[in-house]
């Protein structure tokens, strides 16, 4: 089962313009996504709700078992 952490760096993997486009786009610094992406940095949860919202991504709650 996939992170949302994970899911999170594999699209941002896939964009295809600069860090700070996906910046200006989403309203995440530039910084910010640079020290996600780069494993030196975690994302605070305002951050990951503007990535997820960008990229129209939404957490599903799976019952446990």
């Amino acid at each position: 089962m996939n992170k949302p952490s994970e899911t999170i760096r594999f699209m941002i993997s896939l964009v295809p313009y600069t860090m700070r486009e996906l910046a200006r786009r989403s309203g995440v610094s530039v910084s910010t996504l640079s020290r996600f992406m780069s494993g030196k940095g975690k994302l605070d949860a305002d951050s990951l709700d503007a990535l997820a919202g960008y990229f129209k991504l939404e957490l599903i709650q799976r019952p446990t078992r």
